[in-house]
């Protein structure tokens, strides 16, 4: 998250929260994150258009090159439990084999929902003739996930 706080510093992102309240919320639920102790591969960019499901289970997966060792729930797939906009996280849930999150590995979800908002605002600042439309998306899912984890 600092990379990418700083990569936005540089390039004069709005992301329409502080840094400070970011650090603050991030700070405050870390200690879901030590939970965390065997990584596993995580494709990071599983979604709908990267992968086959059949049958309510992930038979085949495309775009490796986002993948990272890390917790599963960080995987793309399962976005829409905070942002419904990226659709019903249902068959990935399957997949996976989870059926039910506990309330930390929910807050986990939701502090890898932050990421993924800070990353959208701020990558949208480099690229050239970018819609502006994504950062406006992108600081709409951040005030989602910010007062989900209890930022005011």
């Amino acid at each position: 998250m600092e990379e990418v706080l700083a990569d936005g510093r540089r390039a004069g992102s709005q992301l329409g929260w502080s840094e400070a309240a970011i650090r603050e919320v991030l700070n405050r639920h870390a200690d879901t994150l030590d939970e965390v102790t065997v990584p596993r591969l995580v494709e990071l960019d599983l979604w709908a258009k990267n992968s086959m499901i059949r049958d309510g289970r992930i038979v085949a997966v495309f775009d490796h090159e986002r993948a990272i060792y890390g917790d599963p729930l960080i995987e793309a797939g399962l976005t829409g439990l905070d942002f419904p906009f990226f659709g019903d996280p249902s068959d990935f849930m399957a997949g996976f084999g989870i059926t039910e999150l506990t309330e930390s590995e929910r807050t986990r979800r939701c502090l890898y929902s932050l990421y993924l908002a800070v990353i959208i605002v701020v990558e949208n600042s480099y690229r050239t003739g970018a819609d502006p439309g994504i950062a406006v998306f992108g600081r709409e899912q951040l005030d989602v996930i910010m007062r989900a984890l209890g930022a005011a």
